[in-house]
């Protein structure tokens, strides 16, 4: 279960909480550089969900403008550049929210 991700919409953002301790999000490191696990409170927390290039998934850009991306592996994730290519995951299916076309 603490792989499991709980969804929150939050005026225009999301918060991505673990379902194993709620109160804990995916969030950037001080520095902005690197994804961590942080409380939910601190402003990293907070994700701009996009339109994926699909059509229908959706993509998430923090407020440096890079994307969290995955290599779909259970490895942790990243901050890449929108469409980045060399096994990076991008595009997220969630129907339970709304990702808006930019």
């Amino acid at each position: 279960t603490g792989r499991i991700l709980q969804v929150q919409q939050s005026g225009g953002f999301v918060r991505f909480a673990f379902n194993a301790e709620p109160n804990k999000c995916v969030a950037l490191t001080e520095s902005g550089d690197a994804v961590v696990v942080r409380a939910c409170t601190v402003a990293s927390a907070l994700w701009i969900p996009e339109r994926g290039r699909d059509g229908t998934s959706c993509i998430f850009r923090n407020q440096l403008s890079l994307y969290l991306s995955g290599h779909d592996s259970g490895s942790p994730f990243h901050l890449v550049n929108k469409n980045a290519t060399n096994d990076w995951f991008q595009q997220f299916t969630n129907p339970g929210i709304s990702c808006p076309v930019m």
